[in-house]
């Protein structure tokens, strides 16, 4: 969806609710494990500063002032927007799928299973946490990679 979608992004919310609702889990139930999604979209956050556009307030910071423009403000919202909505929906499909059926339906749609793990370079790892140099590093993703 585009930015400033308002509307798809409330119908999808409103479906999210009533489905919800409908599976018998209640209103609430997605929207209260969401929030888990609130510490990524600080990540967002600086395209309110940067993104050029009509400047709607300035925020001095020490010996600098930063400017929200209407551009920056309106990404940043529809960021919000379809994260919670896209994070509710995945809450929602997680709590009424059973496991084996979501990992049937996902190799249905060709989507690879399992995950990669990307372990600490030496220089990175804490005492005792098992590394990996570079070179291997970059050998054992490539491997993985082609595999798929």
């Amino acid at each position: 969806l585009p930015d400033a979608a308002w509307v798809a992004f409330g119908l999808g919310w409103g479906v999210t609710l009533i489905t919800a609702q409908l599976a018998g889990l209640g209103l609430w139930y997605a929207l209260r494990r969401s929030f888990v999604a609130l510490p990524f979209l600080a990540a967002a956050v600086t395209i309110m500063f940067t993104l050029p556009g009509r400047p709607l307030l300035e925020i001095p910071l020490g010996g600098w002032v930063v400017t929200v423009t209407d551009a920056g403000l309106t990404r940043f919202g529809s960021i919000v927007a379809r994260s919670w909505v896209a994070v509710q929906m995945a809450i929602l499909l997680t709590a009424t799928t059973a496991f084996p059926d979501l990992m049937h339906a996902l190799r249905q749609q060709r989507i690879p299973a399992g995950f990669i793990h990307v372990p600490y370079l030496p220089e990175q790892a804490p005492p005792g946490v098992p590394s990996m140099p570079l070179p291997d590093l970059i050998k054992a993703i490539q491997t993985a990679l082609t595999a798929l």
